[in-house]
C-alpha cells in the first residue's frame, strides 16, 4: 500500500458548489420609479444631481442636501423577502440580497424603518473595519484547512467570531437600557428590528465550508448594521425628546447632510418624517421623470448617463472590483447570463401635480445645478481576494442538490475569445404526458399551473424533454451569446429561477429548453463541436453597433467622403438646392449637419438640443430649422455669433444624442434657403441658468415686444417665481379671528374720502366746503380739516379782481411755494383788537425767505412782529373774510417762530370785547377770466 500523498497545506478551500448569481445581477434593470413628492421642501443651499435616459424616458436624480451619488432600485415589491432565499441558484456571490438590500443601497423612505436612513455606506464602514467588524469582508478571513480527508475544510479567523460576538453583546445591550425612548415614541420602540439568537453568532465557529460561511456571516452583519442604525436614532429622541418641531427647519432651512449615511429617496414619503431626516443630517434623494414641458437647468458637468447604476457605490459590486465574485468565476465556468428584462407593471397612478412637484425647479430652485462631487472611490484591499497563484480546491458537492440544476458546460478559448457555451445532446420526446407550466415575469419564477387552468395558457411555449415540462412564456425567450448552435435544433438554457409546483413546493428546475415539442429522428442524439475560434464573436472596437467618430471631430473632409446635401424633397414649393462642400466655409454664426436617418423624430432632437442649448452658458441659439429629403434630414442653427457657433459647435460633437452626426459651417445664404423649404423650426427660452453679474447687460432688442414668438419671450433675468411660504397657510390665517374690528369712519364726502392718498402730497384734488355761515354764502372758504388739507384761500368768480398776474391754485404760505408773483387783493380796514400784553425778540431773529416766503396780506412783516393780535374766536362773528385773513396771520406767525426757535408767551386772555358788526366792503369786480384760462 502507498503511503497517502502529502498534504498541501497552500490549497485555497474558497469555492462555491454551485453556480451563483452574480452580486451585480438584477442592478441593470431599470427600476420601477415613484416620482411623486407630496410636500415643499424648506428653502435649501445646495444642488446636485444627474439626468438619465433608460427606456425612452428622462430621469433627475438630485438631492438638496447630498453631494454624493446615490443608486436608485426603486419600489420594493411587496413579495420581495428580506431573508436569505433558499434556493442556491437564487443567493449570490457576496451573499447580499440584491439592490433591495437596505444595508447596501439607499430604499425608499418607510415610517416604519426610518432609521435605516443612519446605515453607513458600505465603502465608509470598510474604512472603520477595526471597530465596526459588520463591515469585515469574508474571504479576507477565512482560513484553508484542506486535508486528504475533507479536501474542502476551512474555518474563520477567531478573531473575526470574537470580534461579532463582541459587537452583538454591545448593540444589545445598549438596545436594552435605551427603554426609556417608549415613553417619548413607543412606536419607534414598538417597531425595533428584533436581534437574532446569540447561538448563531456563536455558531460561526463552527462553520467548516467557505460558502456557508459567506452567507451565515453577512446575515448577521446585516442585523448589526440595522441595529447600529437604530441606536443612533434612539439617542437622538433620548437627547431631544419631544422638543423637535419642523417649524425649525423651516426657518433655518436644510443643511448639508453627512454624506457617510445611505441615505433614503423620499419620494411619496409624508412631509413630517422627511423634515425630521433633513434636520439631523440624513441624505435625502428625489427622482423626477422629465415630462417635454419640464425645464431642467443643468451645467456642463451634468451630461446625460445611459443607466442608473453608474459612477454610483453599486460599482463595487461588479466582478471587477468584487472578490467574491473573483473568486467564484475562477475556475473557467463562466458566468450565466441568460436573463429575462421584463419590467414589473408601471406604479399606480399617482396626481400629475405631485409628480410636477418633484423636479428642483417646482422646489423654488433657479440656480445652476452641479453634477455629484462624491464619486466612490473603491480601496486599494477592498477587491484583493488573495487567490494568486494559490492552487484551487475541488469544488464541493452541492448542499441541496434536488433544487439545483446541472452546471453549464462553458468551454475555455484562447486568449482574447469568448467562451463557447456547449449544448447538451438533442433529447428525445418523453413517453408520458406534458405538465404544463407558465413564466411570471413578475416574479421571476415558473410556475406549475393544474390541469383546469392550463386550457387558458397563452404565449410561446418551450419543452423540456428531460422533465416532461411545457414551460409558456410571454416573450420569446433570447439565447446567451456565448451559445452559437441553431436553437431549433440544439435548443437553449432554460431560465435559472425558482421552480414553483401545485401547492407552493420548490421543484428541481429545468436544465435545457426546445422550441419544438416533437424532434427530427435524425436529430436525437446529436451533439455540437466547439466551433472555430474566428466563429466566436469577440467584443471590440470594430463590432460595434455604430462607427466610432474620429478623434479629431468635425473638420475638413474630402469631396469623395460625403454625397451632395439635397434640402427638402420634391414637394417642396421652391427648388430644392444642392450643397457640396469641399472644406468648411469661413467660421460664421450658421452651422449645419450632416444628413441623418429619419428615425430620430424632431420632437427627440429638440429635446436634445434644448439640452445642449441650457449648458452653453451665455451663448445662445436664435433658431433651429430642420429640412427633409426622401430619406434623410439636415438640422441648420442660427446663433448670435461666431463664437457662439463655435461653442456650440463642440458641445454638440460631444453630445451623446448623435454621436455620428457631424457639424459645419454655413453661410448666411445657404441658411436663409434652408429657412424658406423648412418643415420644422424651434427657437430655444431665454437663459435663465445662473443669476446675472453685475457688470452684465441685457441683449439687443429684448426690450421690443411685437408680435412675433421670439418677442414674447421673457427678459434674459427671467426667474420661475419662489415657492410659496409654508409658515402659515391662507386657510390657517383666515382662522385667526380678529378681536377687535375697526370702526366704520365716514367722512363728508365718502367717495372723496376713499380715494384720498394718507401721504402728505401739496396739491389735492379740490373737495368740497363748507362755510361758517350757512345761510350766507360767503366768497372766501376754508377747508373743513386744516391738518389734513392745505390751508387755502378760494376766491369766488364774484369776488375775483383780475390784475393780469397768474392765479395760483394754492396760495398757503407755509405748505408750499407760491408762484413768482401773487394776486393782489383789496385793503380793508377793519377796527384795530385791543392790544394783548407783548414780548421782544432778538432783533437778528429774521426768517430766511427762501424758506417762509411773506404773507400775502399787506403790512405782514417777514419777521416776527412786535405786537401780537388777540386771538378772540367772537371776531368770527362779523365777518367770515375777516375771520380768514385773521387766522391765517395767526397760523404764519405761529410757522414763523417755530422756525426760529422762540418761544411764544401766551398770556391769560380777558373777556372777548364787542365788535361791531361790520358790513361787507365794496370793490369792483372785473369779469371772471376765460375759461381755459381757469382751468
Amino acid at each position: 500500500m502507498s503511503p497517502p500523498s502529502p498534504v498541501n497545506k497552500f490549497v485555497d478551500t474558497r469555492r462555491y458548489s454551485m453556480q451563483r448569481l452574480l452580486s451585480f445581477h438584477g442592478y441593470d434593470e431599470a427600476p420601477v420609479i415613484n416620482d411623486s413628492l407630496l410636500f415643499q421642501i424648506p428653502h435649501f443651499r445646495q444642488h446636485f444631481g444627474r439626468i438619465v435616459s433608460v427606456d425612452q424616458k428622462t430621469f433627475e436624480l438630485w438631492s438638496p442636501n447630498s453631494s454624493q451619488n446615490a443608486y436608485i432600485s426603486g419600489v420594493v415589491p411587496k413579495e420581495f423577502n428580506m431573508d436569505l432565499p433558499p434556493d442556491l441558484l437564487q443567493r449570490r456571490y457576496d451573499g447580499h440580497l440584491g439592490k433591495f438590500d437596505y444595508t447596501v443601497n439607499p430604499q425608499m423612505a418607510s415610517f416604519n424603518h426610518l432609521w435605516r436612513g443612519f446605515i453607513l455606506r458600505p465603502s465608509v464602514g470598510h474604512a472603520r473595519r477595526d471597530v465596526l467588524p459588520e463591515y469585515i469582508l469574508v474571504h479576507d478571513e477565512w482560513q484553508s484547512l484542506s486535508s486528504n480527508s475533507s479536501p474542502h475544510a476551512g474555518r474563520l479567523k477567531v478573531a473575526l467570531c470574537n470580534a461579532l460576538e463582541a459587537r452583538y453583546d454591545s448593540l444589545l445591550s445598549e438596545m436594552t437600557l435605551s427603554f426609556g425612548v417608549a415613553s417619548i415614541q413607543p412606536d419607534f420602540w414598538d417597531l425595533r428590528p428584533s436581534a437574532l439568537p446569540r447561538t448563531e453568532v456563536t455558531a460561526l465557529r463552527k462553520i467548516n465550508l467557505y460558502e456557508n460561511a459567506v452567507d451565515q456571516v453577512v446575515q448577521i452583519q446585516r442585523h448589526l448594521r440595522e441595529m447600529s442604525a437604530w441606536m443612533v436614532m434612539a439617542r437622538i429622541f433620548m437627547e431631544e425628546g419631544k422638543t423637535w418641531r419642523p417649524t425649525v427647519l423651516r426657518r433655518q432651512g436644510v443643511s448639508p447632510g453627512n454624506d457617510d449615511y445611505l441615505g433614503v429617496w423620499i419620494n411619496g414619503c409624508k412631509e413630517d418624517p422627511v423634515l425630521w431626516l433633513l434636520s439631523h443630517g440624513v441624505p435625502c434623494f428625489i427622482a423626477h421623470e422629465i415630462a417635454p414641458t419640464d425645464f431642467v437647468s443643468k451645467t456642463a458637468s451634468m451630461s446625460t448617463i445611459p443607466d442608473f447604476w453608474r459612477n454610483t457605490d453599486a460599482l463595487r459590486l461588479r466582478r471587477e472590483a468584487n472578490g467574491y465574485d473573483r473568486i467564484g468565476l475562477r475556475d473557467s465556468v463562466g458566468p450565466f447570463t441568460f436573463n429575462y428584462v421584463v419590467l414589473r407593471p408601471p406604479f399606480p397612478p399617482m396626481s400629475s401635480e405631485s409628480r410636477r412637484n418633484s423636479s428642483a425647479a417646482a422646489q423654488g430652485w433657479n440656480g445652476p445645478v452641479e453634477g455629484w462631487s462624491v464619486i466612490p472611490d473603491l480601496p486599494d484591499d477592498y477587491s484583493d481576494d488573495g487567490s494568486d497563484d494559490i492552487p484551487l480546491a475541488p469544488r464541493p458537492t452541492p448542499s441541496n442538490p434536488d433544487h439545483a440544476a446541472p452546471l453549464l458546460d462553458y468551454v475555455p478559448q484562447p486568449e482574447g475569445q469568448r467562451s463557447w457555451l456547449r449544448p447538451p445532446p438533442v433529447a428525445p420526446r418523453p413517453s408520458g404526458k406534458w405538465s404544463s407550466w407558465k413564466y411570471d415575469d413578475g416574479e421571476k419564477q415558473v410556475v406549475e399551473v393544474g390541469k383546469q387552468k392550463s386550457k387558458t395558457l397563452s404565449g410561446q411555449p418551450y419543452y423540456d424533454r428531460i422533465r416532461g415540462r411545457r414551460i409558456y412564456f410571454t416573450y420569446r425567450p433570447s439565447a446567451p451569446p456565448e451559445l452559437t448552435s441553431d436553437v431549433a435544433i440544439f435548443g437553449l438554457p432554460a431560465p435559472r429561477v425558482p421552480y414553483i409546483g401545485i401547492g407552493d413546493r420548490a421543484r428541481a428546475p429545468s436544465h435545457w429548453l426546445y422550441p419544438v415539442e416533437n424532434p427530427d429522428r435524425r436529430d436525437v442524439g446529436r451533439i455540437v463541436h466547439p466551433p472555430v475560434a474566428p466563429s466566436i464573436p469577440t467584443p471590440s472596437v470594430e463590432a460595434a453597433p455604430r462607427p466610432v467618430p474620429p478623434l479629431g471631430g468635425s473638420g475638413t473632409r474630402l469631396p469623395s467622403e460625403e454625397p451632395p446635401v439635397s434640402l427638402g424633397s420634391t414637394s417642396s414649393r421652391s427648388p430644392s438646392p444642392s450643397v457640396k462642400m469641399d472644406v468648411d466655409p469661413v467660421p460664421s454664426p450658421y452651422l449645419r449637419s450632416d444628413a441623418f436617418s429619419l428615425n430620430i423624430s424632431w420632437s427627440a432632437l429638440v429635446d436634445s438640443f434644448s439640452l445642449v442649448s441650457q449648458g452653453l452658458g451665455d451663448a445662445q441659439i436664435l433658431r433651429v430649422v430642420r429640412t427633409v429629403t426622401e430619406s434623410r434630414q439636415t438640422v441648420w442653427f442660427a446663433t448670435t455669433s461666431d463664437a457662439t457657433a463655435d461653442v456650440l459647435r463642440t458641445a454638440l460633437a460631444s453630445s451623446p444624442s448623435l454621436p455620428t452626426v457631424n457639424y459645419a459651417w454655413a453661410t448666411l445664404e445657404e441658411y436663409q434657403q434652408a429657412v424658406s423649404i423648412s418643415d420644422h423650426s424651434w427657437s430655444p427660452p431665454l437663459p435663465s441658468v445662473r443669476p446675472p453679474s453685475p457688470d452684465a447687460r441685457p441683449l439687443r432688442n429684448r426690450g421690443y415686444r411685437g408680435p412675433s414668438r421670439r418677442s414674447r419671450s421673457p427678459s434674459p433675468y427671467w426667474r420661475p417665481a419662489p415657492p410659496p411660504r409654508r409658515d402659515t397657510t391662507r386657510a390657517e390665517s383666515s382662522r385667526r379671528p380678529r378681536r377687535f374690528s375697526p370702526p366704520r369712519r365716514y367722512s363728508p364726502d365718502r367717495f372723496s374720502h376713499r380715494l384720498r392718498s394718507h401721504s402728505p402730497v401739496p396739491y389735492r384734488r379740490a373737495s368740497r366746503h363748507w362755510s361758517p355761515e350757512p345761510s350766507a354764502r360767503s366768497s372766501v372758504r376754508w377747508s373743513r380739516s386744516p391738518f389734513r388739507r392745505p390751508l387755502t384761500q378760494s376766491m369766488s368768480s364774484s369776488s375775483h379782481i383780475d390784475s393780469g398776474a397768474p392765479v395760483s391754485r394754492d396760495v398757503s404760505p407755509f405748505m408750499s411755494r407760491p408762484t413768482s408773483s401773487l394776486p393782489t387783493h383789496p385793503t380793508i380796514a377793519y377796527p384795530v383788537p385791543p392790544v394783548l400784553p407783548t414780548y421782544t425778540r432778538p432783533p437778528s431773529a429774521t426768517l430766511p425767505t427762501d424758506v417762509f416766503p411773506p404773507p400775502m396780506f399787506p403790512g405782514m412783516p417777514p419777521t416776527l412782529p412786535t405786537e401780537m393780535p388777540p386771538l378772540h374766536p367772537a371776531q368770527t362773528q362779523s365777518s367770515a373774510a375777516f375771520a380768514a385773513a385773521y387766522y391765517s396771520q395767526l397760523a404764519h406767525y405761529y410757522l414763523t417762530a417755530a422756525a426760529t426757535g422762540q418761544a411764544v408767551n401766551t398770556p391769560a386772555v380777558a373777556a372777548p370785547p364787542t365788535f361791531p358788526t361790520l358790513s361787507p366792503p365794496s370793490v369792483e369786480v372785473s369779469p371772471p377770466p376765460p375759461r381755459a384760462l381757469q382751468d
